[in-house]
């Protein structure tokens, strides 16, 4: 999930790991932890 936060900053949250990271991009194509690196990051998961 992300969401723009002051100036020109986003807050993303991995559905997968929980990191909480902030960025300047809209949408990365990865999760920012080193251990998860998921590309679904924000996906929900289909159980």
């Amino acid at each position: 999930m992300s969401m723009k936060v002051e100036g020109a900053y986003w807050r993303h949250e991995c559905n997968r790991c929980g990191e909480v990271w902030y960025s300047r991009n809209a949408s990365p194509k990865n999760c920012n932890n080193k251990k998860c690196k998921s590309p679904y990051w924000n996906k929900e998961r289909v159980r």
